[in-house]
């Protein structure tokens, strides 16, 4: 039997409803084996949070940033690598409630509490593609990693659907991206093309604020040792350090960056150079996007997916903010038809996330920034071509059921 890809006719919604049923029934074992790494000799990124938060609170601030404090709580777990906590002061304010529970026990709370946020915020964007939205592939990397993936994909889609109703808020929001900066590389540049100017000032003051906060709580001393300590993820791109968690092309083929990809294939050299021209690019696309009227939810689309691909250093459990785009294409495709090839670039990139995770080893590459690319080139034909639709930007109504079905 011939399988129609160029159409993909019979791909539709309740088909894609049918498999994420299945799928959450697969992907349930898979959290419960990551939880026995995640407290075992393995451990998980999530001990950086855990152990900031258990020094910050029993000791001074500075503690939370110290090599050595870090690396002797975190063995003392019986774990055989240590992971060092680098985010800004005003994270380190957002998981110091952590450190009041046992690891365990605040390992799970910290999963359920940011996914529960984390889809939330994503039902709004289609609201009847809950199943799809709730085992998206990104979602599920990061729920095993136990990182901040999560709260950055609330911060940054929440920002988007604000942005036409509530600019004020959508800037708070972006402006609070400051506890992972390089995730909010390209907002400046859509704010400034689409003339959002309280969106813009909103957002510089939320993370003057935040740092302005953060100082009075934790102090100075605590500025100049997370300072200090991001000269670490510099040396994350080296060779392995003693128990440090992991250096060198293992660490590389984590990154699902252009700039990982290259330095992979090329060197760093050729790596710099071609993240340059990509992060140009990309502020370029954007530009475009946003200078264009209307359809707030396409130009969100195209932002998500080119701050990935515009930012040298990103993991795959920072991959939640894409949903924003699969449900706007998902979306569009529903209401006024998919165009060829589609649907298929919609599915790989829905599942990029896990596929770039999965092979990128065995491999010894990372094939994600490319599918991203495709998509991105997709998205924006798209947005080029088509009249700008009501979206959940611009009604509080989801899809019609009539325009549901016809992504049967």
């Amino acid at each position: 039997m011939k399988i129609d890809l160029r159409e993909a006719t019979w791909f539709g919604r309740e088909r894609a409803v049918g498999y994420a049923k299945m799928m959450a029934l697969a992907f349930i074992p898979t959290l419960v084996v990551f939880y026995l790494e995640a407290t075992g000799p393995v451990g998980s990124d999530f001990m950086a949070f855990w152990s900031a938060s258990k020094l910050l609170l029993t000791g001074a601030p500075v503690d939370a940033y110290s090599p050595a404090a870090e690396s002797a709580l975190q063995l003392a777990l019986g774990r055989d690598h240590w992971v060092p906590f680098i985010y800004p002061p005003p994270f380190l304010l957002v998981v110091s409630p952590l450190g009041l529970l046992p690891y365990g026990i605040a390992l799970p709370v910290w999963v359920v509490t940011t996914y529960v946020l984390w889809l939330s915020v994503s039902r709004r964007i289609l609201p009847e593609g809950f199943w799809p939205i709730a085992v998206y592939p990104g979602a599920l990397v990061a729920a095993w990693h136990a990182q901040n993936g999560f709260v950055t994909a609330s911060l940054f889609i929440g920002g988007v659907l604000a942005l036409r109703k509530r600019p004020i808020l959508a800037g708070v929001l972006f402006g609070a991206l400051i506890i992972k900066p390089h995730l909010a590389v390209l907002i400046p540049v859509a704010l400034i093309a689409s003339r959002q100017w309280r969106a813009f000032w909103a957002a510089g003051a939320s993370a003057a604020g935040l740092l302005l906060f953060s100082w009075l709580v934790l102090g100075g001393d605590a500025f100049s040792a997370f300072l200090s300590s991001t000269a670490i993820s510099g040396s994350l791109l080296g060779s392995s350090n003693d128990n440090f968690y992991i250096g060198g092309d293992d660490f590389l083929l984590r990154m699902p960056t252009v700039f990982a990809m290259v330095n992979i294939l090329a060197g760093s050299v050729a790596a710099w150079a071609a993240q340059g021209v990509a992060s140009v690019v990309m502020a370029a696309i954007v530009w475009w996007a946003w200078a264009r009227p209307g359809d707030y939810l396409g130009k969100g689309a195209v932002l998500a997916t080119a701050t990935v691909l515009a930012t040298p250093y990103l993991f795959s459990y920072d991959l939640p903010l894409l949903i924003l785009p699969a449900c706007w294409m998902a979306a569009e495709g529903m209401r006024n038809g998919f165009r060829p090839w589609e649907r298929l670039v919609l599915a790989a990139f829905y599942w990029a996330p896990l596929l770039g995770r999965s092979v990128a080893l065995p491999l010894h590459f990372n094939p994600t920034a490319p599918m991203l690319a495709v998509f991105l080139a997709f998205s924006v034909r798209r947005l080029s071509a088509t009249r700008p639709a009501p979206s959940v930007l611009e009604a509080d109504e989801p899809l019609s059921s009539s325009a549901a079905a016809a992504g049967k």
